[in-house]
């Protein structure tokens, strides 16, 4: 699943604006904003840390 998803086209599954992720709250008043280059980075340690969970 970890190849499949590397290998397929990138696409944006946030919308981002100027490099940016808003991600909105469960509250409407809470949202965060979180760096593209942050968001691929804290995914692909995620993806590492599973990778070999068995």
């Amino acid at each position: 699943l970890n190849v499949k998803m590397k290998t397929q086209a990138a696409k944006a599954a946030l919308p981002t604006r100027a490099g940016k992720v808003t991600v909105q709250g469960s509250n409407a008043n809470v949202s965060h904003t979180i760096n593209e280059d942050e968001r691929r980075e804290f995914t692909n340690h995620i993806n590492l840390v599973i990778e070999n969970d068995a």
